[in-house]
């Protein structure tokens, strides 16, 4: 069955004024939750629980649960042991065994044994009701279900992430457990709902809370500009290692984004300087909203450029002027777009991507342009794919004349050659 289904009843017993059961049958928990009507709905797992007024204690009650089937009905009974409270009532739609718990809230007011009146709540179209989900705890849970039934990658992060933006938090362990299980407002769980139906869309969860942490920085993200991964910062550990803080560094980096890398660098060298190329307007326009944010832009200069084979006119001239070239280039081979996960094919900039037929026509035009911007035994820093530090040293063994080594290759977190290392040695013989 694709996706949750929720049915809600309203069941009398004898002394007890109302009790709702709420069923949540998934394909592949078929769990049953039920919910306490009081100062809002207060969710119980398991077993049959009390609540008496408005409290939120809970005791366990002994109590067994059997569905009945008979030529025109199915029916679920309902029997608490040692107490005079025996019902059932038609279930449709469920077609799994299952168990399932009931809480009750016991009132002054008596409700008839003999009531027969039965009123079915659904969730809204775009999520749960406050019904299902009052606290941020619950709406993880129910949406974390869903995600996970829809095959939305990393449901209970992705939830975890969005509930938390919802409420004005980076993420939901910022929460202290009495706040986590406190009533959600309708304006939130909206909020909440409307985000959530958007990662179903398999919009990035980057885009959806639109800022991602990227080391020590927050950086502003939104489609189609490339998101910053964690394997990045690896490559920035990498260039930092190699450098004193005090040194008076030019880098050039080649495909910004959305400044992830430069700023990084900036921030961490205080009397660095960057200059930022990238294709797309996008990329530029969020680098330089970063940077002011972040109160680099004096030392960041971003021109909306692409470099082919050809240096565009921003970078001509520049001669030696670089002390390391930078870039987390288009590496993806043109036959492996199609199997990329919707998040990154749908709503990512495809020119960010795919780097031609071997993902290598960016890094060659780099490797090419070398000795007009590095100064020399300059280096390049590359994140590419795994397959590329060989290909870069067989393409250089193939073009001698590029007056480029290839000095180091770096792995990543999953132990693949991720990040390569090259050097500027000499004018280049031929090109």
């Amino acid at each position: 069955m694709a996706g949750p289904m929720k049915t809600s009843h309203k069941l009398f017993f004898p002394n007890f004024k109302r009790a709702i059961l709420c069923i949540d049958f998934w394909t592949r928990s078929c769990s049953k939750s039920t919910f306490l009507n009081g100062q809002g709905y207060l969710r119980f797992e398991g077993g049959l629980s009390c609540c008496h007024g408005n409290a939120s204690a809970t005791k366990s009650m002994d109590c067994s649960v059997s569905k009945q089937t008979d030529s025109k009905n199915e029916t679920l009974d309902i029997k608490i042991r040692n107490q005079p409270i025996s019902r059932h009532f038609p279930w449709t739609s469920v077609r799994r065994t299952f168990s399932t718990s009931v809480t009750l809230q016991k009132d002054v007011e008596k409700c008839s044994a003999s009531s027969n009146n039965f009123v079915e709540t659904t969730p809204g179209p775009n999520g749960p009701t406050l019904f299902e989900c009052n606290s941020p705890q619950a709406a993880v849970r129910w949406w974390s279900a869903v995600f996970s039934e829809r095959g939305v990658p990393e449901a209970e992060v992705s939830a975890e992430f969005i509930v938390a933006h919802a409420l004005g938090l980076k993420q939901l362990h910022e929460l202290t457990s009495p706040v986590l299980a406190r009533s959600l407002t309708q304006v939130e769980l909206d909020i909440i709902n409307r985000l959530c139906t958007k990662r179903m869309q398999r919009i990035p969860v980057q885009y959806i809370v639109g800022d991602w942490d990227f080391r020590d920085l927050t950086l502003e993200v939104r489609p189609p500009v490339f998101i910053p991964r964690p394997e990045t910062e690896m490559l920035v550990d990498l260039i930092l290692g190699h450098y004193s803080e005090d040194s008076k560094l030019h880098f050039l980096e080649i495909g910004c984004g959305s400044g992830a890398i430069s700023l990084s660098l900036l921030s961490e060298l205080l009397l660095a300087r960057v200059t930022a190329v990238d294709c797309s307007e996008q990329a530029v326009q969020l680098t330089m909203e970063n940077a002011d944010r972040l109160g680099l832009q004096d030392r960041l200069t971003v021109h909306c450029a692409a470099v082919t084979s050809q240096l565009p006119k921003c970078l001509q001239g520049k001669s030696s002027s670089f002390d390391a070239i930078i870039s987390n280039p288009p590496y993806i081979p043109t036959q492996d777009m199609e199997g990329l996960q919707p998040e990154i094919k749908l709503y990512e900039d495809a020119i960010a991507l795919c780097g031609g037929p071997d993902g290598m026509d960016l890094i060659k035009d780099i490797l090419r342009n070398t000795h007009l911007l590095l100064k020399p035994e300059g280096f390049i820093w590359l994140e590419t794919d795994s397959r590329h530090p060989e290909a870069i040293q067989t393409w250089l063994d193939t073009n001698p004349g590029m007056g480029v080594e290839l000095v180091g290759t770096y792995q990543d977190y999953h132990d693949r050659p991720r990040f390569t290392q090259l050097r500027y040695k000499n004018q280049p013989s031929q090109l």
